[in-house]
Parts: C-alpha cells; structure tokens; sequence
C-alpha cells in the first residue's frame, strides 16, 4: 500500500509457523473452513519444518574398509535408502522364530532379515529423528513408556475406552464459529441455524440441524469436532472420575507457581471424594482416530484400592482371615463399574430389539432430545444408552441370519465375530471368580494372553451387551467399554460354590496364584500395547518411496557431504512414512494442527490425556556408575556428560549426583527411583533466581572426587519412565541381571566413602554379595540380604513388586500376535544385521 506521510508506520508482530498452524483452523471465516485442503496443508508445512530442525545423527565411517572402517558413499546410502523403503512392506523374524508382516512399521524394519549394516545406520538415524515428532511411531512408543510409568507408581489400572459420536453432539455444533454476517453464511441456510449460537441470551427454541446438516457443519469445522470431542472427555474425567483438569491440562503443569496447575504437590489430580469408580489416583488416555474419522480415546486408570498395594499371596491371607466378604465385595465393584446386564430387563424384548436395529444407521434425529432425557428415571436413561449405544449389532441376511459387520469379521473366518459376540456360553446370573471349572462351563480361555484365571466374571444378562459404568453411559450418552485387571486367587473362600471340580486341591492355591498373576500381567501388557498402538503405513507406495531416494541421488551426487546426503536420506525415510505413508482424516490432521504450540514443550500432547508429569530415569547411566564403582575405576572417566535418550537430551550426571547427594535426612534414604520421582537437580544459579518455585532446597554437600560440585536440590512431583532403562523382557535375562536392575533402580546407595552415610544405605561397592563360594559377588545374594534387612518403605515395596509385574512377568506373544516393546534394552529381538 502507498506510504501515507501523516500516518506512522506499525510494525508487524511476529507470528511463528506453529501459532499460525494452531490458530488458522480456528478462524471465523468461512473460506478458511471452506477449503478442505487447507488442514492437510498446514499440517504438511508445520511437520517438514519440524523435520528438517529435527537433530540428526552425524554417519561418517562405517565398518567395511581395508582397516576396517570406510566412508559412507552416496550410492551405498541410495542402496540403503531402497533396502530401508522395501523392508516397510516385507517380513521380520519375531523371537519365536516366525516370520511376521512388517505392515509399514519403521521401527520393525531392523528386525529383516539380509538387511545391510549401511542400511541398519541409516535406520537408526531416521528413527533417532522422529523420536521426538508428533504423528509419528516415535511419539506412539514415548507414551507407551508413559503409560508403563504410571503401572510402576500405582499398580493395576483399569483399561476405558471412551467414544464420543460427534454426529450425535450438539457441543460440538455449539463450538462451530461462524459470523452471521458472513457471505457463505448468508448463502447456507444449514450455516445460519448454527452461526452466531455462542452468545448469550435466552434459550433459542429454533429448529437444529438436521443429521445431513450436522456432517455439512462438521466437514467445514474439524477443529469443532477437535474441541468438542476434548472438552467432552475433560467433563467425563471431572464429573465421572473425579479428576481435576482444565482446558490446559497438561500445559497448566509446566507452570513455576505450584498451586497454577491440577495435580497436588504428590501429583495426584483426584478429588478427595473420588468419582463413580471410586478415588482415581492416576489416568492416561491414548488419542486415536476411528475408521470414520472421529477421534476416540483407550485409556487407563488407576482405582484406590486393595488390589493396589496388596499382591496376590497377600490378597489370599487376607481372605482366609476375612472370609467371603472380602471376594463378594470384589465381585460388587466389577459389577457396579462394568455392568453386563439391563439397568432395566423389562423394556428389552424382541419387539424392542427389533426396534433398534431397524433405526441402527439411519440418519434420522434421535427420537428424545437430550433437554428430556435428563428428566427420566436414571435407570431408565442408562437402559435407553445401553439399547442404542452398548448393543454390539449383527444384522439379518436375506436368508434371516445374522451375520458379523464387515469391520468385525475375523480374518481367517468370515462368519465369525472377533470380539466373540454373541457370548451365548457367558450368560449368568451371578459373579464368582474364574477357576479351571468356571472356564470350562463358560467357555472362557485359560491359555495365552487370553487366560482368564483369577478373574472376575460375570453377571452377564444378554450375550450382545457391551459392559461399561452406568454413569458414563448415562453422562456420556456414547458407546464406552470399562475392562478390569485385578484377579483374585483361588482358595477355598473364593472358590465358586457350584463349581464341580475341585479345583484348589488338584492344582495347588500356589501355583493358581502363580498362573493368575502372570495372566493379570500380561491382561495389562496387551492393554498398553493396544492403547498405543502404530497407525498403519502405506505398502503400495513402497516402490514410489524407492525411486524418490533414487531421484534425489541423483539430484545432490557431488553437492552434499556424506552426513549431509545421509541425513537427507534419514528425513526423507521419515516424511514418506507418516505424510505420503499414512492416510488421516481432516479432524485427525486438525487434532494435530491445533496442538502444534503444545508439542514444541510435550510431543505427546495431540495424541495423549494424562495427569502426571514424567522425567526420565538415567537407568544406563546408573549402572555404569555401579559398574565402574565396583571395578574401581574413576567415575570421571565417563563417557561424557549428557545422554541422548530417544530424540532427547538426559542429564547424565544424575546418576553420579544421586551417588553424592549427602546424608540430609530428606533426600539420603532414597533410592534412584525416588529421587528422580521427588527431587529436581538445578544449578544454585538458577534456584537463587526463582526461590518461591522450590517447597524444600538442599544443597549437594563438598565432595573430595568433585569438589566444584554447585548444585541443588528442589521437591517436586514426577513419575519416573523407564525411556533408554534397560528393563530387559521375560525370558531374555537371567536372574542375575534381574537382581542387579532391582538393586540399583530402587535401593538406596552412595558413591562417596568419604561422606557420612546413614543407616540402611550401603555403599555402590556392596550392592553385591558374597555367594556360596564365599569369594564370587553375586547379585542375586545382594538382593536377598536387602530383602531380608527389609524395604524402608511399604512405598518402595510395592513400585518393585510393580516393576517386576509389568517388565519380568509377561506372557510370550503367541504366533500371529504383536507384542512389541521397540526402543527397550535387554530384549530377545536382534538387528539381522548385527
């Protein structure tokens, strides 16, 4: 425009990419909206940028030259590139020795067979790269690390699954923003009955969109169907669950004023009177999209209660002691939480069955406005959600038989449904827990990941009923799915009554306990796993990804240096699988747009609902540490000072400050894990800059090995993951290793001999014990004398009783079923290369 002399100029104010890519989406204007490329567009712009500022690994020389070593050449990282693009769509060699699809997976391509050690560097570089990317696997594998955290801080969850119908939710037209005044608007009567519906005013009687209408609204406004979906589930967890959140959640957290954000100063976000489940202690809730483009959320929370500290041995002394009131008020919350029966038997007939499944898929309005459904009984409002909404549908053929949905078909037989319905074997009319006789007259399995012993089962009145909590039904009004974890063992009190083999004498309450807690761990592996799960990648497109790495070969041959070529290969591995290699619907991509501001500090914060924060527990660097003080070497011979964990930059020193924290009361009876759960390291410079952030400060005492030592410590609340930790994975480590992991994550030890050390704590040296030879140091007898010297806490005890839960007891996955933990040390699955 021309300079106008009276006039001052203003200058612009600076908008970076990821506000705009936030921000745009959320316009009033109906261009914006109109154009459905323009999510696709800015989500494509926003993650190239984040790729290509994405740190890389630096591949200069590999093995393979005369002395060993030889430059990586541009055509030996083509080949590389074409091998890497081929594996998306072969097979890779699970650890019982079947051949299993790869289906697009970048982060199981390592495990093909015949892939070259070039093309193993290249992988490693690409996934170091989208370690820390929204959209990608990466993210997928840092929130099952999230979730596992929560398993080893609080125990047993149980698994929610959360589904809100945006077709049918009028919140998610209320958050529709249009102007009245604007031309497409004034063109779209569809658009005036929702435009301008945000202000204030008398209840407007006006007629709604219809179910055509709704969708038109919906596919011009994805970020409505974003919003309304999340400030849907946030009013679940306040009102059902009892949680604290805001609209914020978890960005409120990274706030300095303690009292700013919804978790207490142990971090627990529960109210004190709890919710309908009881009082939750924790919750993580995975974000995914459906088939039909709706976001969904598969979720774990943890239930205050005795199954959380208790373990089952102890579970079964308590009911010898107490008698049957102990399993009847067991059997209560799993029928009170998970309800398979009609809140009212009554209405449910086969005229009414009729009725439903006639009116299932048509587009017509629902037959009672929500205003009038809040006025029924309640129990006839859970009824009503159950027939509509939890009734899993087989719809009649021509020939009058019904027949599994095409999406519920099993993959090996067409006529079968893979959720088991209808569960015609499971209808009861009481609750009792799952021994060898009520799996066999129930039909229920008591092998693999499936073994349902020690579990609580039924009453179940109809086959095709979906189980969940009344009052997420009821508040809800969506399909949800509420599964328990917690078993029981099997005794003589908790034995059914009509069960007509004796099952406790002939197999042993001990080895019943045994089997049922394997069989609760493994119920909870598949239920993480599930919950973040990868989304399938493209396979057709493998040959196109090929014939791009070589384009571009060719492209930057004699212009690029050797890291420069192969981190083009490493981004471009990266955008083809999750932008050309994953196909997402509008709202998917919006989900992640308007969360661009919020990745930049949590990759996770589009894809995940938690409330807790998480730091990473320095577990290599902790039993290098313990190594070198055995041996004893000097711990300044580290390998630097920083650790590279998944795309993120781990203070390394933490384990040699644990080592030399000092003998303050506050802080010397702690183990590993406690510390990085409680304590936060800060420099004296940066605690003396914001004083009021910290409830309690301690200061490193003088130590003779490092005597610049300016450090501090501040209270804080975090649950340590186990991202980088050798963890290890059942059946791919001794007992030894075992010992040595749980004595070095969560007992507490000191490096420094000089200093004062208190009671009960050792020092790294004598972490091991002498075996039976009397010379041999042995962790295994290390652990067993701690043991015997007793936990310090009933705390500590229970996170290690956790710990091995999740980590060392795990079912081996069968053939045909996934079972990965990608990014874990210690594991049976090796690079082919390797």
């Amino acid at each position: 425009m021309p300079d106008m002399e009276r006039q001052p100029r203003r200058r612009a104010v600076a908008v970076e990419l990821a506000e705009f890519t936030e921000l745009m989406g959320q316009r009033v204007e109906h261009q914006f909206g109109g154009d459905w490329c323009f999510s696709y567009v800015r989500w494509n712009y926003w993650f190239r940028q984040q790729l290509h500022r994405a740190r890389g690994l630096s591949l200069r020389r590999i093995g393979g030259g005369e002395d060993g070593e030889g430059e990586l050449r541009g055509e030996v990282l083509k080949n590389a590139a074409c091998e890497i693009s081929a594996g998306l769509s072969g097979k890779y060699l699970w650890s019982d020795g079947h051949m299993r699809p790869v289906g697009g997976d970048l982060n199981k391509v390592a495990y093909v067979p015949g892939l070259s050690q070039e093309a193993l560097r290249l992988l490693q570089e690409a996934r170091h790269i989208m370690g820390k990317l929204p959209g990608t696997s990466g993210v997928r594998t840092l929130m099952r690390y999230r979730a596992k955290a929560m398993q080893v801080a609080y125990g047993a969850p149980v698994f929610v699954t959360l589904s809100p119908a945006e077709k049918h939710n009028y919140l998610m037209l209320r958050l529709a923003r249009w102007r009245r005044t604007d031309p497409a608007v004034v063109q779209d009567p569809s658009l005036q009955k929702v435009a301008g519906r945000l202000r204030p005013g008398p209840e407007d009687r006006s007629a709604w969109p219809d179910f055509e209408e709704r969708r038109q609204v919906l596919a011009l406004k994805p970020a409505a169907a974003v919003l309304g979906f999340r400030v849907h589930v946030l009013l679940l967890l306040r009102a059902v669950f009892g949680i604290r959140t805001c609209l914020f959640c978890l960005a409120c957290q990274s706030q300095k004023d303690a009292e700013s954000f919804c978790s207490d100063l142990e971090g627990n976000a529960s109210e004190l009177v709890g919710g309908a489940f009881g009082r939750c202690a924790a919750a993580f809730f995975s974000i995914e999209s459906q088939k039909s483009s709706a976001l969904h959320v598969h979720g774990h929370v943890v239930i205050e209660g005795l199954q959380q500290v208790a373990t089952l041995e102890e579970l079964g002394q308590r009911i010898v002691a107490e008698g049957e009131a102990v399993v009847e008020a067991f059997l209560r919350f799993k029928q009170h939480v998970c309800m398979q029966e009609h809140a009212m038997p009554s209405r449910w007939d086969e005229g009414e069955r009729a009725r439903v499944e006639e009116e299932w898929g048509l587009t017509e309005e629902e037959m009672v406005s929500e205003g009038e459904v809040w006025k029924q009984k309640y129990r006839g409002d859970v009824q009503e959600v159950q027939m509509t909404r939890q009734h899993h549908i087989h719809p009649k053929d021509k020939k009058g038989e019904r027949q599994p949905l095409a999406g519920c078909r099993k993959s090996e037989n067409k006529s079968q449904c893979r959720a088991g319905y209808p569960m015609d074997s499971q209808v009861t009319s009481e609750g009792m827990v799952v021994c060898p006789g009520v799996a066999e007259k129930f039909g229920l399995a008591l092998t693999g990941r499936r073994n349902s012993l020690g579990s609580l089962f039924g009453p179940r009145s109809c086959p095709w009923l979906n189980g969940s909590h009344p009052a997420l039904l009821a508040a809800g009004r969506h399909n949800s799915d509420v599964q328990l974890s917690c078993r029981l063992p099997l005794c003589k009190q908790s034995h059914w009554s009509l069960c007509s083999k004796q099952c406790v004498e002939q197999v042993g309450a001990a080895e019943l306990q045994r089997i049922a807690q394997a069989a609760m761990a493994a119920q909870i592996g598949y239920s993480t796993d599930y919950c973040t799960k990868r989304q399938a990648g493209s396979l057709y497109e493998c040959r196109e990804f090929a014939r791009g790495h070589a384009a571009m070969s060719r492209k930057i041959a004699g212009e690029k240096s050797i890291p420069q070529v192969s981190r083009r290969h490493a981004q471009r591995i990266v955008a083809d699988c999750f932008v050309r290699g994953i196909v997402r619907g509008a709202v998917d991509t919006e989900n992640l747009n308007m969360h661009a501001v919020a990745t930049q500090w949590d990759p996770c914060a589009a894809e995940c609902m938690q409330t807790f924060r998480t730091a990473v527990l320095p577990g290599a660097a902790l039993l290098e540490v313990i190594e070198r003080a055995s041996e004893g070497k000097s711990l300044r011979g580290m390998k630097g000072n920083l650790q590279v964990v998944q795309g993120e930059v781990v203070l390394r020193d933490l384990a040699l400050l644990y080592g030399l924290r000092g003998s303050e009361v506050a802080v010397a009876y702690l183990s590993p894990y406690e510390f990085v759960r409680y304590w936060e390291v800060k420099l004296v410079a940066v605690v003396g800059q914001e004083p009021g952030r910290w409830r309690r400060v301690v200061r490193f005492p003088k130590s003779v090995e490092f005597p610049e030592l300016s450090r501090m410590l501040g209270c804080g609340a975090w649950l340590p993951e186990f991202r980088g930790c050798p963890v290890g994975r059942p059946g791919a480590m001794t007992p030894e290793r075992r010992a040595q992991l749980l004595l070095v994550y969560f007992t507490p030890w000191v490096l420094d001999g000089s200093m004062e050390r208190p009671p009960h704590v050792v020092h790294a040296q004598q972490l091991q014990a002498a075996g039976d030879d009397g010379q041999r140091k042995s962790w295994q007898e290390g652990l067993n004398a701690y043991l015997k010297r007793g936990c310090l806490s009933q705390e500590i005890c229970q996170i290690m009783q956790n710990f091995i839960l999740v980590f060392f007891v795990r079912y081996p996955a069968a053939s045909g079923e996934d079972e990965s933990d990608d990014g874990e040390q210690d594991v049976e699955l090796q690079p082919s290369g390797a």
